[in-house]
């Protein structure tokens, strides 16, 4: 028998908004992969797909919807395939840009990454976290999906970097938490000490805000916001500022819906043709029930996760669309420039899915 589920530690500390694949999280946690109780066992001949998965702290994405896939692999294929699921991006030295790498080459079978973090290995999955990019999550869920122009479009430039498109489970957009003072407009950043992604387009986005930027590990977040070294920072809420108990220590959030930075699924391209076109219909069936049930977990916990915020005195901002508007002005530059560099077609199919149209420039 196959040991099938490595997976995050985690899985057995979710915090109370989040319950149902496990009980408490401790602040930063999630970068260290260890065994879970949830396995699933499978006959000897299975192929079992590793399965690199980020860092994390106790998501929907990564625990609940993550047993369900292995899960369902394995049943409606009759035993012939599931997932291996490693946690903290273990497979690859905790390091997730190598893990893709990794994955490229074969080394490992699947991984999850978001747009921005990808972008360090295939540049144009940054078009879909440009700031401001996508009206609402109901548009994001139906223009990411197998099949449709965007995702088309992507998958054929996934599959000239020797990697395969098989969907986009959520996240969230990412939005502002402080401990310092409420976060309406642009200047309320001026000297602010924001933690942000390791990339260009961010830095130069936060700091034509007027923030201070600097990268932390997200597993060493929380300390640093306790201690004071940094003031700020901008993430989703169920996936990553509730697990990570971001509400102890910053007291301000804003929701700004700036940045919806999309999980990316892909395999390895050889090993995914190796499989014969009838299970890979099956397992494209099973893994868009999986990307659905990550989009069910993420919507259902997200006003839990509102009152958890509420119930911990954290004051919670939300923007007016004149408010949304001035940031959006204030971004166009870094957009603008940005969206240049990227796939054009891609860029326009996206703007177009969010009914408008790109003007280069």
């Amino acid at each position: 028998m196959k040991k099938l589920l490595a997976i995050l530690l985690s899985s057995a500390m979710m915090v109370s908004v989040l319950t149902g694949c496990g009980g408490q999280t401790e602040p930063g946690g999630g970068d260290t992969p260890a065994d879970s109780g949830a396995q699933t066992s499978a006959p000897a001949d299975a192929m079992v797909f590793s399965f690199n998965m980020p860092p994390a702290s106790g998501a929907p994405p990564y625990d609940c919807a993550v047993s369900f896939l292995a899960e369902e692999a394995l049943k409606r294929t009759d035993g012939k395939y599931t997932f291996e699921v490693y946690g903290g991006s273990s497979l690859s030295g905790n390091d997730m840009i190598t893990g893709m790498q990794m994955t490229q080459a074969g080394a490992i079978d699947c991984m999850i990454l978001t747009g921005i973090t990808f972008s360090n290995v295939v540049y144009e999955t940054a078009s879909l976290s440009l700031p401001f990019m996508w009206n609402d999550m109901e548009t994001v869920y139906e223009t990411l999906n197998i099949g449709t122009p965007v995702a088309d479009r992507l998958s054929d430039i996934l599959e000239e970097n020797g990697l395969t498109l098989l969907g986009f489970p959520a996240i969230g957009f990412r939005d502002i938490t402080n401990s310092k003072h409420e976060v309406r407009m642009p200047e309320d950043l001026n000297g602010l000490k924001m933690r942000v992604q390791s990339n260009d387009m961010v830095y130069e986005l936060w700091q034509g805000f007027g923030a201070n930027t600097a990268y932390v590990d997200n597993s060493e977040t929380y300390t640093s916001l306790q201690n004071g070294t940094i003031d700020g920072q901008e993430n989703a809420l169920v996936l990553n500022n509730i697990p990570n108990k971001i509400y102890e220590v910053n007291k301000f959030y804003t929701e700004i819906n700036m940045c919806e930075d999309p999980f990316i699924m892909v395999m390895n391209s050889e090993k995914w043709n190796s499989i014969p076109a009838e299970d890979q219909k099956i397992l494209r069936e099973v893994i868009a029930d999986y990307v659905e049930e990550t989009r069910k977990m993420n919507d259902e916990k997200y006003e839990e996760a509102l009152q958890v915020l509420a119930e911990n005195n954290v004051q919670v901002t939300s923007l007016t669309e004149d408010e949304i508007a001035i940031w959006r002005e204030k971004s166009e530059t870094v957009t603008n420039k940005y969206a240049a560099m990227l796939d054009q077609e891609l860029i326009s199919l996206i703007y177009e899915a969010n009914g408008r149209t790109y003007q280069p420039g």
